[in-house]
């Protein structure tokens, strides 16, 4: 993949106030008298996607002589120029990083006094650790205070009150736990084809701390459960209840303000019902409301991140609804952003709007623009655990397109593609009934081609029943099917009644 660099990805996550803050923090905002490293943020800011070599002709040669040091001040420079912003806003932060400093100068009264106020913020935010490393120095004064007469009746009162966060924390961390587990299967193979990986889910989802809604769960612990509950319900096909838990989800964090602050876990939840809505039809229309949602995260405004994302779930709302001129409107706004995006999202991401935008072209019969995607697809992502689902589903539409493009260079590539699933045992059902087909559409005359392909669409129907919405790219490799059997373009098909 492009060539990467954690200094560059550290200031294209920074929103223009931080980036602000960081200018203000310099001498001043001219180039000429700015720090020296100033110059370099200047560049590297100005770059849509990482160029190294750019970089260096543009450097003052002085810097460019010693640029490994004056990376690292402006890496250090910026993330001290954010702690700051945290101290003076977060007062629970503020206090645990003082309260070393007060207890190792025997300011006991003053400490008590910071840690009860510290304690009603830490309250409304949930903040369970934080409360206990609190308790824990409440605890170790009054310890100390032998002058206390009432000083064991204070220590099992305070004992009483950590516990009671322990219990707490404890159920935060366990569901949390449990979500990271299922989340990391199926990022890796989000349709369980994977026997093993299959029971692993069912493994942990066949749990008595799932079996009923637990009572007295905080609201950190309360998101995690219903991410985890709403998941089990997609898996087992139960649209309508994955669509209510992950609905609540999004509700926590419209009710508590304090949640509201974690603005990638907001972003993940609306992201979480935005899917689930997406495979109910009759609820399609409540996606823009979402996405108008999104944009009002806190704390979000100019986020590379959430514009990003913003945008794949535009197209993919588009791609649903078939508002397939919508959604060339949106993949020209993709193409355009595509460096700011690429320096903002992991590969896999990446492969899923590249995957995306070739299904609209592919629906809209633009087999020039799928090829150009293919391309990129092909020569710029290696294959990897997390992202192979995606390129092998892109080799079987490949197939497709070779056939109604380049027929003369399908054998080839049926061999090319064959090899490649076996070796990474990637050769589930779909692949063989897919290959076998294009194999014999490939080797046998014009005239047999109607049969065939009839023959692969009917296998398809039969593989959608048992696994509808399970299987990337089965779903447009039976539109294509139909396509050829009935004389019309995918797009024409995806909007008749019958679809």
């Amino acid at each position: 993949m492009k060539q990467d660099d954690k200094l560059f990805r550290l200031i294209k996550s920074l929103s223009k106030s931080e980036k602000s803050i960081l200018v203000a923090l310099s001498t001043t905002t001219k180039l000429a008298t700015a720090p020296m490293y100033m110059q370099l943020f200047a560049l590297l800011e100005k770059q849509k996607v990482y160029d190294p070599e750019q970089l260096e002709k543009r450097l003052d040669p002085s810097i460019r002589k010693n640029l490994p040091s004056y990376r690292k001040r402006l890496f250090d420079k910026i993330v001290d120029s954010l702690i700051p912003q945290v101290a003076q806003t977060d007062k629970v932060d503020h206090l645990i990083a003082c309260m070393p400093v007060l207890y190792q100068r025997e300011q006991y009264t003053e400490l008590l006094s910071r840690i009860r106020k510290a304690k009603k913020q830490a309250l409304t935010c949930f903040r369970y650790a934080d409360l206990i490393k609190m308790l824990d120095m409440q605890i170790q004064i009054a310890r100390n205070d032998h002058e206390d007469s009432k000083q064991e009746e204070t220590i099992l009162r305070l004992l009483d009150e950590r516990e009671s966060y322990r219990k707490q924390l404890e159920g935060s961390c366990y569901y949390e736990d449990l979500r990271t587990r299922l989340e990391l299967i199926l990022k890796r193979d989000i349709s369980l084809r994977n026997p093993d990986n299959n029971a692993k889910v069912h493994r942990l989802l066949d749990n008595d701390r799932l079996a009923n809604q637990p009572e007295n769960l905080n609201p950190i612990a309360l998101e995690h459960y219903y991410y985890i509950m709403s998941a089990a319900a997609k898996l087992n096909q139960d649209y309508a209840q994955a669509i209510q838990y992950a609905e609540k989800q999004v509700q926590l964090f419209q009710d508590h303000k304090a949640l509201q602050v974690q603005a990638r876990a907001y972003k993940n939840a609306l992201c979480n019902f935005l899917i689930v809505l997406l495979q109910d039809k009759s609820k399609l229309d409540r996606i823009p409301a979402v996405l108008k949602q999104m944009d009002q995260i806190p704390g979000t405004e100019g986020s590379p991140d959430l514009f990003k994302t913003r945008l794949y779930h535009e197209l993919r709302y588009c791609m649903y609804t078939a508002k397939f001129d919508e959604a060339i409107k949106t993949i020209a706004v993709i193409e355009e952003h595509w460096p700011l995006i690429c320096s903002c999202s992991l590969e896999k991401q990446q492969l899923a709007f590249c995957y995306n935008m070739l299904s609209v072209h592919l629906f809209k019969n633009n087999l020039t623009e799928v090829e150009v995607l293919l391309a990129r697809v092909f020569t710029q992502y290696d294959v990897n655990e997390k992202n192979k689902n995606l390129i092998y589903a892109t080799r079987i539409l490949q197939l497709a397109v070779l056939y109604d493009l380049r027929p003369e260079q399908l054998d080839a590539q049926l061999a090319s593609t064959s090899r490649l699933l076996r070796k990474q045992n990637h050769y589930w059902e779909f692949e063989k009934i897919s290959l076998k087909h294009f194999r014999k559409l490939s080797n046998t005359q014009r005239t047999e081609h109607k049969s065939i392909v009839s023959e692969l669409r009917s296998l398809l129907l039969q593989l959608q029943e048992q696994k509808p919405n399970s299987i990337v790219a089965l779903s447009e490799l039976i539109l294509w099917c139909s396509s050829k059997l009935e004389g019309k373009t995918m797009e024409e098909l995806f909007l008749s009644p019958k679809a």
